[in-house]
């Protein structure tokens, strides 16, 4: 037997070839532990335990605390500082190399990440009118979140000053003495300087992966399955939906590819059939990706543990 601190105990381990045993054990969504792992050898009456070590469970993805500008708000600034604080809320940690920053669909590669927080200066002025911001964070064990936001750049408007009144000047008036005309001359017309052209560096091309808003870790499963999420508008979502039975012997396979339009709000929407009456207990894999012409997001990813509800046997 195997027991996983409290989490999990008396998890009855198969013995293999040559007397390997092993066992298997899902983490559910909501699960986060720092656990004691101890084998336990049952043989004639007689029980014999032993410490292996501490596995780190978290089945939370961390959470996003901050942002800025602030979401449906208008700046006057056309270079705002763009932030997005988070935190981790399993005992795995952030992974900072997960972190990554969209600003209208186009990656950002030079946001500064940190611990806590990642934030970017656009290196040249937004156009006036609403912009969209979208971040991408994720744990040491593989949990991942992701949020998006709106917010306007409206420059201020110009401040009229009215103009000093001026004096009028005297006038003045000469008497000219007539002079013999010079031979013409040709005056060379100055010719202006040229500016040299200033280079800037244009940022990677990229396109933002949808952010995948239903269902989520821990949802109860109904089919159909709708699944519901958020993208860049007048581009198309492709999704497939990987599958597999807790049972040993029960279907796996894959559905899909679906492929979704996402509409001028950013919503997009695809239904999923069961694909087998036999899967029961398992999980599925979502995976989307933004397709917008000849570019292909990289991909967005939810993992659903399927649970059967366990019946009162009194009722």
């Amino acid at each position: 037997f195997l027991d996983v601190g409290q989490t999990a105990t008396s998890l009855r381990m198969q013995e293999g070839p040559t007397g390997q045993y092993t066992v298997g054990y899902t983490v559910r969504p909501g699960e986060a532990a720092r656990a004691q792992v101890v084998v336990r050898l049952r043989q004639g009456g007689v029980e014999t335990s032993r410490a292996i070590g501490v596995v780190v469970i978290d089945g939370v993805p961390p959470a996003f605390t901050s942002a800025q500008p602030e979401p449906n708000s208008t700046v006057t600034s056309a270079q705002p500082t763009i932030i997005a604080g988070f935190a981790d809320r399993g005992p795995s940690g952030i992974k900072t190399d997960s972190v990554r920053l969209w600003l209208d669909g186009r990656e950002e590669r030079r946001a500064s990440v940190g611990a806590s927080s990642v934030s970017y200066v656009p290196p040249a002025p937004l156009s006036t009118g609403p912009h969209r911001v979208q971040v991408l964070v994720a744990d040491l064990a593989g949990n991942e979140a992701s949020t998006t936001w709106t917010f306007a750049v409206s420059p201020p408007a110009p401040v009229l000053v009215a103009p000093t009144p001026v004096a009028p000047s005297p006038v003045i008036r000469a008497t000219a003495t007539p002079v013999a005309p010079s031979p013409a001359r040709a005056t060379p017309t100055p010719v202006p300087p040229v500016a040299s052209p200033t280079l800037r560096s244009s940022p990677t091309p990229g396109v933002a992966p949808p952010v995948i808003l239903s269902p989520k870790p821990g949802d109860a499963i109904a089919w159909p399955l709708p699944i519901r999420g958020t993208g860049i508008p007048g581009t198309r979502v492709q999704v497939t939906i990987d599958y597999e039975s807790q049972a040993g012997n029960g279907p796996r396979g894959t559905i899909g590819p679906l492929t979704a339009n996402v509409a001028q709000d950013a919503s997009w929407d695809v239904k999923v059939e069961r694909p087998d009456p036999r899967l029961g207990e398992g999980r599925l894999v979502i995976t989307a990706v933004t397709i917008a012409g000849t570019l292909r997001s990289e991909p967005a990813r939810v993992t659903i543990v399927i649970v059967i509800p366990q019946r009162d046997p009194e009722k």
